[in-house]
């Protein structure tokens, strides 16, 4: 289980990156900030549950991580100001929908996340609903119930948690204008494995 500590490092690099950037202007600039900031949150958390074996409460969350993600990069760069005042202000976005083909083509990584999201969307929902598949990811083969999640599933899971605060950490980038973070960002992701 390398990977679960490779993106423990990970994560905290970027933390280390998005805590010494100053995000300036006005209220609407800061929400932006605040929305990829939750959403850098939800990664850590999963990261956590991971490595506590926690996988049930890591897959309920993997559905509002890519929630998240897809609104936070709305909101960093294709929101109009008066959307912008609608979801900070009366909290009314765009269905889930329409954030998608808002989205589709702006970044080859971000279209990639959504693909994925389509690909798993039966399961993410069985997640989120109470359906079979946590219960049935905790049968073992030894007639014992544990968390019994596969490497290979785990690792995909990380994978697009990595993927994820990649996209974040670089809109961060893009909203707070440094030079300096975007070298450390494209440093750290030259570092991933």
């Amino acid at each position: 289980m390398k990977k679960v500590f490779d993106t423990r490092e990970y994560l905290e690099k970027a933390w280390t990156i998005v805590e010494a950037l100053t995000i300036e202007g006005d209220n609407q600039n800061r929400f932006k900030g605040a929305m990829l900031y939750s959403t850098l949150n939800i990664c850590d958390g999963m990261q956590i549950l991971i490595t506590n074996r926690n996988f049930v409460s890591a897959n309920i969350l993997f559905r509002s991580l890519f929630e998240y993600l897809f609104r936070s990069y709305w909101l960093s760069r294709l929101a109009s100001g008066l959307e912008l005042d609608s979801a900070m202000n009366n909290d009314e976005w765009p269905n889930t929908k329409t954030i998608h083909s808002l989205i589709k083509g702006k970044s080859d990584l971000v279209d990639l996340l959504a693909d994925e999201k389509l690909k798993i969307n039966n399961i993410l929902h069985s997640y989120i609903h109470g359906g079979n598949q946590n219960p049935l990811s905790n049968f073992s083969p030894d007639n014992i119930i544990a968390p019994n999640a596969p490497e290979s599933e785990v690792s995909y899971l990380l994978g697009i948690l990595q993927a994820i605060v990649f996209v974040i950490l670089l809109e961060f980038v893009h909203i707070s204008r440094s030079e300096e973070a975007r070298r450390k960002v494209m440093k750290l992701y030259d570092a991933l494995d």
